[in-house]
């Protein structure tokens, strides 16, 4: 376990680009398989990244998860796996990213121990009114999902646009005003700026990664405009 990268992460709240890759080959639009993808990001600034596994074998996540975390390792990046807690045991990852229908974050903490990171996706304000302080207090980010439109989920939900996610984080602030809020759906560097502006310093990208031409140039730019909204005079939530 890389101690100095955990503790780094838990405290950094300063803009960061969290990359979730989607290995589900049948969607057409994806233009670079998982790998490729991982090595890409890695060298355009990306600050975590999340393997999300979708329609393949259990051997065949255990051979990706394998060669992303080689990746990360190599690149000091965090490597998360997305809902499956027993590979990311397997595969020795930083952490784990859940939602509210899979294994308690308790029991998940108690698994995997203090110095792994778990964050959650809540997708709704009675979502984020109902989460306990005391499941804030074990997590170490929490995902707001999803802003826009995005053909990266498979849940029927309506996307819940920039007013709900607004008030969102304004709710998981006044319960826990130092955990990382990332906010993810359809973002893209169109709409960044108008996220940026809802109170969140952490987005997560799949499609804009994933579709795009030259994923690590990508990757930069999306960086930059995070980087230098934070640093700007904050925006209203209609990024005016």
């Amino acid at each position: 376990m890389r101690d100095n990268l955990i503790k780094h992460i838990k405290t950094l709240n300063n803009g960061i680009l969290y990359v979730a890759i989607n290995n589900d080959y049948s969607n057409q639009n994806i233009r670079h398989k998982s790998l490729a993808v991982a090595n890409a990001v890695a060298m355009g600034g990306c600050d975590i990244l999340q393997y999300r596994a979708r329609n393949i074998s259990y051997h065949k996540m255990l051979d990706e998860a394998k060669s992303i975390g080689r990746v990360c390792a190599e690149n000091n990046i965090p490597f998360i796996i997305n809902n499956h807690i027993d590979l990311a045991l397997d595969v020795q990852a930083d952490g784990v990213h859940l939602s509210l229908q899979d294994v308690s974050v308790k029991h998940t903490r108690a698994i995997l121990g203090a110095d792994k990171l778990i964050g959650l996706t809540v997708r709704s304000v009675s979502d984020a009114q109902n989460i306990e302080i005391t499941t804030l207090g074990m997590l170490d980010y929490i995902s707001i999902a999803n802003v826009f439109a995005t053909e990266s989920d498979q849940t029927s939900l309506p996307p819940i646009g920039l007013k709900k996610l607004a008030n969102m984080v304004e709710i998981i602030k006044e319960k826990a005003p130092d955990l990382t809020i990332v906010a993810i759906g359809g973002i893209n560097e169109i709409n960044m700026l108008q996220v940026l502006a809802c109170g969140v310093k952490a987005v997560s990208v799949i499609g804009a990664i994933s579709q795009a031409q030259k994923p690590a140039a990508t990757c930069k730019r999306l960086k930059k405009i995070i980087l230098k909204t934070l640093k700007a005079k904050p925006l209203n939530a209609h990024g005016a």
